[in-house]
């Protein structure tokens, strides 16, 4: 019997932490005045904490907190309970005005970190379960200029779990974790992505150490049903967690398929893309 792992993203159960920047002001008047400017001069944060913030700690770095979390109990004297508890409820890009004893705090979330929840499923077919990742990646990017973005952001966290770019040489090891990249814009998208798999399934059908990884828009519009066609597949995750890939094949090696397409609101990427360009670069525009 075999398990189809589902990550559920559901916002405030697995949100465990947020990071933020705050300004901590005397009365609601002006915190709600403050707010008011932020939302159209975001910009402006940092000399507004300078000028305005009754918090030195905070403003000796920009307003800059860092990962808040609700068990954060050694930030109490900054952020105190009801503000942590107020901060994971929100998303990216919120400005929240919240009371405290310490007076009126203004927190812009930046970005969210998810608690990865897995919930089981039963499949038809058995998965090919493997474990340990150590030696090369191989990354296939099909289609748009947004897939070479997510593929140089996928590459970096691969070589953040230690793995190296595989070559192609002839005498090196094959890849020990294989992703394709795919696109949905083109005709039979779905086919061409299954006969992309095929040499690397024949060759963990045969035994090989490999990890399959399914990511981008075929991904995120097939899902499940890759997993359920291809139970060699280890991942299959939609576009919104190509910055998430490290913690999503950590998951992956305590057995099982995962599936990562739920909805995630990022707003930033913190990752350190693989450029592959010394010269050039693919990055989002917002």
């Amino acid at each position: 019997m075999s398990w189809l792992r589902q990550v559920e993203t559901e916002r405030v159960r697995n949100v465990i932490a947020a990071r933020c920047r705050h300004i901590l002001l005397a009365s609601e008047e002006l915190a709600e005045e403050v707010r008011k400017t932020l939302q159209k001069k975001p910009d402006s944060f940092v000399d507004i904490v300078t000028r305005l913030s009754l918090c030195p700690a905070s403003a000796a770095s920009g307003g800059d907190l860092g990962w808040v979390g609700r068990d954060d109990n050694s930030l109490e004297d900054l952020v105190p309970m009801e503000v942590r508890e107020t901060v994971i409820k929100g998303q990216p890009g919120d400005i929240l005005k919240i009371k405290s004893p310490r007076g009126w705090h203004l927190v812009r979330i930046e970005d969210v970190m998810l608690d990865l929840k897995m919930r089981h499923v039963q499949c038809s077919e058995d998965t090919h379960i493997t474990s340990g990742l150590m030696g090369s990646y191989s990354i296939e990017t099909m289609g748009c200029q947004m897939n070479q973005a997510d593929s140089e952001r996928m590459a970096g966290q691969l070589e953040s779990l230690g793995l190296s770019p595989h070559t192609g040489h002839d005498d090196e090891p094959p890849p020990r974790v294989v992703v394709l990249n795919t696109c949905s814009i083109r005709d039979k998208a779905e086919q061409k992505v299954y006969a992309r798999l095929d040499p690397h399934i024949k060759r963990k059908r045969q035994g090989g150490l490999l990890t399959v990884v399914v990511s981008g828009c075929v991904a995120q519009q097939e899902g499940e049903k890759l997993l359920k066609q291809m139970p060699e597949i280890d991942v299959v995750i939609g576009p919104q967690y190509a910055n998430r890939l490290a913690d999503v094949l950590s998951e992956s090696q305590q057995g099982g398929q995962i599936c990562a397409t739920s909805d995630a609101r990022i707003m930033e990427d913190l990752t350190m893309p693989n450029r592959q360009s010394q010269i050039s670069a693919w990055v989002n525009v917002i």
